[in-house]
């Protein structure tokens, strides 16, 4: 396509205001209590699997299939390296 999505921007924006909302409101906090790194790591990793999952719910965890002009595009909603072997997208790939 040679089109000009004004839409990222926003999507952009957005993305960019969530990252600041996160950051005032959780992490700064922890910083200026003296928390320890292991609290500011749990935390960071627990916002980090609340928002997968979030994300999960709406999209799903399945493998998703793009066909475009050039061929297609394998898509995986969440990839982890052995859970994406489990379901043989390596095998998928070589098919392409």
């Amino acid at each position: 396509m040679r089109i000009f999505h004004f839409a990222h921007g926003a999507i952009y924006l957005i993305v960019a205001m969530l990252g600041v909302l996160i950051d005032e409101f959780v992490y700064i906090p922890f910083v200026r209590g003296n928390s320890s790194l292991l609290v500011q790591m749990l935390t960071s990793s627990g916002f980090y699997i609340v928002i997968v999952n979030f994300i999960v719910m709406f999209y799903g965890n399945d493998i998703k299939v793009l066909s475009s002009g050039y061929g297609q595009l394998i898509v995986d909603a969440v990839v982890f390296k052995g859970i994406s072997d489990e379901y043989g997208v390596k095998e998928m790939i070589k098919e392409l």
